[in-house]
C-alpha cells in the first residue's frame, strides 16, 4: 500500500518517460499554453485598471462619508459655546 522513496522517484521517472514520449508524437494532449508559451488573458488589462479605479474611488467615497458623519457626530454631541450673547 505505501512506497517506498527509491519506488515512487522511478514511478516519477516513468511517468516523464511517457509524457515525453507522448509530447515527441504528437498524440498527447496538448494544451492551448504549451502551443503559443504564454497564458491567454481572461480580463484585459483595460477593464482591471477600471475595475482598480471604480474600487479605489469608491473606498475613498466611503472613508470621506465616514469622516464627515463622524464629524457631525462630534459636533452634535459636543457643541461648541457662543459667549457673544
Amino acid at each position: 500500500m505505501f512506497l517506498g522513496a527509491e519506488e515512487k522517484i522511478e514511478q516519477i521517472k516513468i511517468l516523464r518517460d511517457l509524457i515525453r514520449q507522448k509530447e515527441k508524437s504528437g498524440d498527447g494532449c496538448t494544451s492551448e499554453f504549451q502551443n503559443n508559451g504564454k497564458k491567454k488573458n481572461l480580463i484585459s488589462a483595460t477593464v482591471m485598471s477600471a475595475v482598480l479605479v471604480t474600487s479605489f474611488v469608491l473606498i475613498l467615497a466611503m472613508a470621506l462619508y465616514s469622516f464627515r458623519t463622524l464629524y457631525l457626530a462630534i459636533q452634535k454631541k459636543f457643541p461648541a459655546q457662543h459667549t457673544e450673547l
